[in-house]
């Protein structure tokens, strides 16, 4: 007789991965900003990070005590989206995180999470205004 129980982890979200307040200088060149899980954060081409930019912290529990976790990331959506309407141009082309957690004696794992932007170079500028998108996070254990 074989049995199995299924269960799941949860992951809460202390703080999300936030890009900051950006300014795009020139909006006819392609640029990049990389906000890094180890509070380095860089720019190329004409993105300026005038303010904030940080990685998420993320705390994943209901985990087995002191055990090996897996962990995925997939980008759902790498448009960005302003206003809830996908903004042509900007794309999240990139996570960065560790690939394996260790859960402690609670079943709890930290983890963190930064992320690179790629903007486009565009005839017109871009709208002011929060961006967002969807991201998914997979543990395995």
């Amino acid at each position: 007789m074989m049995s199995s129980t299924i269960s799941s982890a949860r992951i809460e979200v202390v703080t999300p991965l936030d890009f900051g307040t950006i300014l795009i200088s020139d909006h006819t060149n392609k640029s990049r900003i990389q906000i890094g899980v180890n509070g380095r954060n860089l720019t190329s081409g004409s993105v300026h990070l005038v303010s904030g930019g940080q990685a998420a912290e993320l705390i994943i529990s209901s985990l087995p005590a002191l055990y090996d976790i897996s962990v995925s990331t997939s980008i759902v959506t790498p448009l960005l989206s302003h206003s809830n309407l996908p903004v042509q141009g900007i794309n999240l082309v990139e996570l960065e995180h560790v690939d394996r957690v260790f859960s402690d004696a609670q079943g709890n794992a930290a983890l963190k999470v930064g992320g690179t932007l790629e903007v486009d170079a565009q005839p017109s500028q871009y709208p002011d205004g929060t961006y967002r998108v969807w991201v998914n996070i997979e543990v395995n254990y």
